[in-house]
């Protein structure tokens, strides 16, 4: 039996379920991501199949797209960086790249893993989504262990007012995926994912 074999019947007995992630327990620490709240891209109509290919959109995120009309594209180009200030848009110097960081307010816990949330996503526009906290498993909702790792994520959760979600796509899957912060009874900002590592409520996964 291979050492991938044998983990993935250790991890099977434990109750965590391959899924639809076909992925096997990886010993390497979880690095959390976390990027400027506030920061998002211009894209070009031409971008995302929009009729108008030479209109601006801001882009929320998750697909999410709004055309801008001529006073919020004004000094604007496909490509850059913004802040919203004021309810302006504000050209900004950023590196590109993978993922936006949102505040996120609780929905419900789906299972120790996967959160329906409510997003701002800039602009006056909300988001519900789905997410899959990344680079974790937590074991299968059907199972004691997976049952105890949704309750341990309820009650860690419970009371807190607000998250910060950092996404990046999971290309493979066509999925975002998430790194979720919260800020504990002490004020101490919590790495949701890592907490669910460190108490063993999960185990560590790599492509």
């Amino acid at each position: 039996m291979t050492r991938d074999e044998l983990r993935k019947l250790i991890r099977e007995k434990r109750g965590f379920g391959k899924g639809d992630r076909g992925e096997v327990a990886d010993g390497t620490p979880l690095v959390p991501k976390k990027g400027q709240l506030g920061l998002y891209q211009i894209r070009s109509g031409a971008d995302v199949g929009w009729p108008r290919s030479g209109a601006l959109v801001f882009d929320h995120g998750f697909r999410f797209y709004d055309a801008l009309d001529d006073t919020q594209a004004r000094g604007l180009a496909a490509g850059d960086f913004v802040e919203e200030r004021d309810g302006k848009l504000v050209k900004v110097d950023y590196a590109k790249r993978p993922g936006y960081t949102y505040t996120a307010y609780l929905q419900e816990v789906i299972d120790g893993d996967t959160l329906w949330v409510a997003l701002d996503a800039g602009l006056g526009g909300i988001a519900r989504q789905k997410l899959r906290l990344r680079g974790i498993d937590c074991p299968e909702i059907d199972t004691p262990e997976g049952k105890t790792a949704k309750v341990f994520v309820e009650t860690v959760l419970d009371g807190i007012s607000s998250l910060t979600v950092y996404t990046s796509r999971n290309a493979t899957h066509d999925r975002y995926e998430a790194d979720v912060f919260f800020n504990d009874q002490d004020g101490r900002e919590v790495f949701l994912n890592g907490l669910l590592l460190d108490t063993r409520h999960a185990v560590r996964m790599k492509r």
